[in-house]
């Protein structure tokens, strides 16, 4: 068969045998071409072509040392009952890694998005060292720590990249716009000197 028999036989069965170590490579790759997050468990030394082309390699502990090499994952006791678990921990991961992605590249967004601003208007940067830890601390540091321990498992509907743009984006803008426009109407009205204030004075600039 060509690929492109190939692939429609894929989409009508499910169970081959008697199968060449060269034609489970292309029944990965046509499954791969198709769209499939595809997986592959092996023991033997024939499984090695198809295990470095699946996006996940598993592999048993009683297989061959080279199986065992190429593979993702090695299950101990060659226990399949943890794989369901194993791959719904995976998901969680990823998705709380996508949350705090998102987190952070907002941060860094709208923090350069302030400096152009800052240099087009020849003014210093809005944030000194004790506001960057107090907008590190709190926006960043402590909602991190719960998305990671409260990040459900599931597949995403889109890729990483474009989960994370279409969050990004719309909110660094915003922020960088709001803190923007804030900073540049605190330069153009009355100012309080930051020494007065913690001399419990207020002087009018």
């Amino acid at each position: 068969m060509n690929a492109l028999e190939l692939q429609q036989v894929v989409q009508e069965y499910s169970i081959f045998g008697r199968i060449t170590p060269e034609q489970k490579q292309a029944l990965v790759d046509a499954l791969r071409a198709q769209g499939h997050y595809v997986a592959m468990m092996g023991d033997g030394v024939n499984d090695v072509l198809s295990l470095k082309k699946a996006q996940v390699g598993i592999a048993m502990e009683d297989g061959s040392q080279a199986t065992r090499g190429v593979a993702d994952i090695v299950l101990l006791g060659n226990r399949f009952e943890v794989l369901p678990d194993a791959f719904l921990e995976g998901q969680r991961i990823i998705n709380g890694m996508s949350d705090v992605t998102r987190l952070f590249l907002t941060r860094t967004l709208y923090t350069a998005l302030l400096i152009l601003v800052a240099g087009f208007a020849g003014a210093a940067f809005p944030f000194t060292p004790q506001h960057n830890f107090l907008l590190t601390t709190l926006p960043l540091g402590v909602p991190v720590f719960f998305l990671a321990l409260w990040a459900k498992h599931g597949v995403a509907t889109r890729s990483l990249l474009a989960s994370v743009a279409g969050f990004v984006f719309p909110a660094g803008i915003s922020l960088a716009v709001l803190m923007g426009a804030m900073w540049l109407l605190y330069l153009d009205g009355p100012r309080t000197d930051a020494a007065d204030i913690a001399l419990g004075r207020t002087v009018l600039t």
